[in-house]
């Protein structure tokens, strides 16, 4: 059973990881990087949505 699921576009740092946000069994949000590790809670989608964006744009994995 998978611990998490996509709940947003994947988009891809500039070496090719993947960043999107996930939602947990509880519902909670977190942006998740496939490149450096990164599993860091938002409250809420826009949080969530504008994190991912920033660390595309800054994760250097």
């Amino acid at each position: 059973m998978p611990k998490h699921e996509i709940a947003s576009k994947v988009l891809r740092t500039r070496k090719g990881s993947q960043v999107y946000v996930a939602r947990d069994l509880s519902g909670q949000l977190s942006v998740h990087c496939s490149g450096c590790g990164c599993d860091e809670f938002k409250r809420g989608m826009a949080p969530a949505l504008a994190g991912i964006v920033q660390h595309a744009d800054r994760c250097s994995r």
